[in-house]
């Protein structure tokens, strides 16, 4: 229905490499937050409460988890430049641009820095490094040891 996209809408534009499916799901957030309708976005597989709590948290929706290894949107789209449907990296940067969590880690602690670094994506490593510095305030220490020791289960860093 108009207004409503379904639960699997985001994971599936992202997969494609789509980052005009990105800024849909933002634009009707903000849209609806504007209208202060009493709506939810997503059909009701995964209903969201509140409107302007939706705007407030377009970052917090962009950085869900899916599927049984927990990956974030984030994670898809690493792993879609490197299938090479989006080897720009522009679903990655519109995630970031509307703050998706750059440090969320799957069930086997992967980051999409991880993602990044694995599929030797050194512009969308970049990127993602970019954010984390960001999120912790430019404390280059801290990136630094994300780098360096945030390991996943099979003891890879980022960094290394």
């Amino acid at each position: 229905p108009k207004g409503k996209l379904h639960a699997t809408y985001l994971p599936e534009v992202v997969k494609e490499g789509c980052c005009a499916g990105v800024w849909r799901f933002v634009t009707e957030v903000q849209r609806l937050a504007a209208e202060d309708d009493e709506g939810s976005l997503l059909a009701p597989e995964n209903p969201i409460e509140g409107n302007q709590q939706q705007a407030a948290d377009v970052g917090q929706q962009l950085s869900k988890r899916y599927d049984p290894f927990g990956e974030t949107l984030l994670h898809i789209a690493v792993r879609a430049a490197h299938d090479g449907k989006d080897p720009s990296g522009t679903v990655t940067r519109a995630l970031l641009l509307y703050r998706a969590d750059a440090m969320a880690a799957t069930t086997k602690n992967d980051q999409p820095l991880h993602y990044a670094a694995g599929a030797g994506l050194n512009h969308i490593y970049a990127l993602l490094l970019e954010a984390v510095t960001q999120a912790l305030g430019g404390n280059l220490r801290a990136v630094k040891a994300i780098e360096d020791e945030a390991s996943n289960f099979a003891g890879q860093t980022p960094g290394k």
